[in-house]
């Protein structure tokens, strides 16, 4: 692949972080779109493949080992949530929520933090809405990051113009 792509997964067997970088792009999103409880884990070899938020909400630390020049971070949490869950679907979303304890921030260059409104880790129909919070977010930070790539001077200009 012409860009480098790193897609953060948990093994099940070691409880270790896995990252693919290479192999089959759709088993690896498949694997790191394992929600355990909601969809199947992967199996990719010797090993058992969910959702990299298990272990990680944010592998930041992926991108920075990879030499990432910009790293931009978005914080997914509802920060107002403070309702009482009414079911088993808003339980298991309150439980994400606050299993994922956002470790963001340390290698971030930028957070964005769209999510104005309520939406669970599960409820998929919300998926309009949260498209509209992450693209009036991404416009408010537009100048930021403009702001970061004018500042970014990669040591090598022609890193992917090969490619």
């Amino acid at each position: 692949m012409p860009i480098p792509l790193k897609i953060v997964t948990v093994d099940l067997v070691s409880g270790e972080k896995v990252v693919l970088e290479s192999g089959p792009i759709a088993l690896a999103v498949q694997a790191s779109s394992a929600i355990p409880g909601v969809f199947l884990p992967v199996s990719y070899g010797d090993k058992i493949l969910v959702d990299g938020y298990v272990l990680d909400d944010c592998p930041d630390d992926v991108l920075a080992e990879a030499g990432a020049d910009i790293i931009i971070a978005i914080d997914l949490d509802y920060k107002d949530n403070n309702s009482k869950p009414k079911n088993v679907i808003e339980i298991m979303n309150r439980a994400l929520d606050i299993m994922s304890g956002i470790q963001l921030m340390s290698k971030a260059d930028l957070i964005l933090d769209p999510i104005t409104e309520p939406v669970g880790a599960l409820e998929f129909s919300k998926a309009q809405l949260c498209l509209e919070m992450g693209q009036k977010e991404g416009e408010r930070c537009i100048e930021e990051v403009k702001r970061l790539i004018s500042k970014w001077q990669p040591e090598n200009k022609n890193k992917f113009e090969n490619n």
